[in-house]
């Protein structure tokens, strides 16, 4: 029961630090993506 216990808040724990990591990297690709997207089209920064 313990040993069960301690299994499924492990793989909880892990699940969710794998969540936060991927959503980092797809906040940071976005950031990239916005960035080159303002270079190449500077008339959007002015809309928004």
């Amino acid at each position: 029961m313990c040993v069960t216990y301690v299994t499924n808040h492990f793989l909880v724990y892990i699940l969710l630090k794998l969540t936060a990591l991927i959503i980092q990297v797809i906040s940071h690709t976005n950031a990239k993506l916005v960035a080159k997207n303002l270079r190449c089209y500077p008339n959007l920064g002015n809309i928004a």
